[in-house]
């Protein structure tokens, strides 16, 4: 299939593969991850994919190799994204102050407001119940990329 151009694999994940179609290239199929935490806690992000949900190429303005999704859990970032939320992200291992990214914070996956003023980092969230997370300097944060879209199906 990949010879056949049907297929492109990803050399980093044997089971990630992106299907290519000369049909309709308006569609694209993302590669889906578990569940990102809006809440306290998360799950680490496996690195291989759970589902490939396919969505229209024009929902990105960001290099298709880039782009993954997440599912939201929890409702700590209400009112913008909502428990069962397909989030659309782009791959970073940095961001700025005030974007919206999905990191591993102390091996927990979470989708949250990045805020860094000089050497101090938080991690916010947009539902005013939640109190921001100070990173401390012993704490393991690695961001995952920065959220580029969301695709809900809630009814609120």
């Amino acid at each position: 299939l990949t010879r056949k151009g049907y297929i492109r694999r990803d050399p980093e994940c044997h089971t990630s593969y992106q299907l290519l179609s000369e049909v309709n290239d308006s569609i694209i199929y993302l590669d889906t991850y578990g569940m990102a935490k809006c809440g306290p806690d998360g799950h680490i992000l496996s690195g291989e994919p759970v589902d490939k949900i396919p969505i229209s190429r024009k929902l990105l303005t960001f290099n298709v190799q880039d782009a993954f999704m997440m599912t939201a859990e929890g409702d700590s970032m209400e009112p913008r994204i909502y428990e069962g939320d397909y989030v659309i992200v782009m791959k970073s291992n940095t961001a700025d102050s005030g974007q919206m990214i999905v990191c591993n914070y102390n091996g927990k996956t979470l989708i949250k407001i990045f805020k860094k003023i000089n050497d101090m980092i938080t991690l916010n969230s947009l539902n005013i119940e939640y109190y921001p997370i100070m990173v401390k300097p012993s704490d393991e944060l690695y961001i995952e990329g920065i959220v580029k879209g969301i695709v809900s199906y809630s009814v609120k």
